[in-house]
């Protein structure tokens, strides 16, 4: 997954199908590992199967620890969910608070029944269905990440503090 260089000036995008579980594992964790500024990660509940692995929390707890000036936003569709399902990402956002930000998308704004990840500005990773493991990656797309992004951002701009996420539950 990635890019090759054509010549010295000039890198071709690699696009990668994914299908299997293991697929989006290996993407997901590609995906974060190539950001340096910002990620961006669009989910329904956290998806434990995916996020919620101890190779994630690595990754995002050294991103974090790269930079202050570095930001993990997450939009979750159902944080009760998530919380209640003891997703690790959760606890890791609140001992990293606010490098990591989570809020939940408003109910006014139509939302997409996927998932996806994206890291700076080059790298993605996008299911188009949260129960199916289809879909792309590629750490060389800036074309398919403004697109994501430009999405992420008008909902993450109306989107809601996710309280699920900040409260203790014990």
């Amino acid at each position: 997954m990635g890019s090759v260089k054509q010549s010295d000036q000039e890198e071709i995008s690699l696009t990668v199908a994914l299908k299997w579980r293991d697929d989006v594992v290996i993407a997901t964790d590609s995906t974060l590992g190539h950001a340096r500024r910002h990620i961006q990660i669009y989910s329904y509940d956290l998806e434990p199967e995916i996020l919620d692995r101890q190779a994630v929390l690595d990754q995002l707890l050294q991103f974090c620890r790269l930079s202050r000036d570095n930001l993990v936003q997450i939009l979750v569709r159902d944080g009760k969910k998530a919380a209640q399902s003891g997703n690790r990402i959760i606890e890791l956002g609140r001992r990293l608070s606010p490098q990591i930000q989570f809020r939940k998308p408003s109910p006014h704004k139509k939302q997409i029944d996927g998932s996806f990840v994206l890291a700076d500005d080059e790298a993605y990773l996008a299911r188009p269905r949260r129960d199916r493991y289809f879909g792309t990656a590629d750490l060389n797309a800036p074309a398919k990440v403004a697109e994501l992004r430009s999405y992420f951002e008008d909902h993450w701009q109306f989107a809601e503090e996710e309280l699920e996420m900040r409260q203790l539950h014990i």
